[in-house]
């Protein structure tokens, strides 16, 4: 899958292409799994990314409990899992 400058990608809760070794793309702050659209063409020629928006964040799911970063970790690894379990 290649990846599309960010004005011809549908809003999706998070992003996933490529082959190779996983790679999980965590973004901060404000942004959403679109701060990684600059990297993504070159990290797919290598590697199963993933990036999901955290929750809480547009486009993310429900943030459960505060925001702090263990919920944060735990949004993530729930993303990887409803992506088909890159994560171990």
């Amino acid at each position: 899958m290649s990846a599309r400058p960010l004005s011809a990608r549908p809003f999706e809760p998070l992003f996933r292409g490529g082959e190779g070794e996983p790679l999980v793309l965590v973004h901060g702050g404000t942004a959403t799994w679109h701060a990684w659209s600059g990297v993504l063409d070159a990290v797919t020629r290598e590697y199963d990314v993933l990036a999901p928006t955290l929750p809480g964040h547009h486009g993310g799911p429900p943030l459960q409990g505060t925001g702090s970063a263990p919920a944060y970790a735990d949004g993530a690894s729930d993303r990887c899992g409803w992506a088909g379990g890159c994560c171990p």
